[in-house]
């Protein structure tokens, strides 16, 4: 089987632009996507997973306040 011609040319880029960390993450996210391509959300979460998961999407969206997004980094920074 041939590798999609957009898919390689975006890898062929992605190693001649990327620094090797850049290069790492996005083999994580590739490797994430292929081991979960076309799966349900039941092969990755238990029956309680999901329940709590469906109750959080019912709840209302409230924005973050920026200042305590910035100093929850800033106390976390590694």
């Amino acid at each position: 089987m041939n590798m999609n011609a957009h898919l390689k040319d975006s890898l062929q880029s992605a190693e001649r632009t990327l620094p090797e960390a850049g290069q790492e993450a996005l083999a994580n996210v590739i490797e994430a996507f292929t081991l979960n391509y076309g799966l349900t959300a039941e092969a990755n979460f238990t029956g309680d997973e999901l329940a709590e998961i469906r109750q959080l999407a019912t709840e209302p969206f409230v924005e973050a306040d920026p200042k305590e997004v910035a100093d929850f980094f800033a106390q976390n920074a590694s």
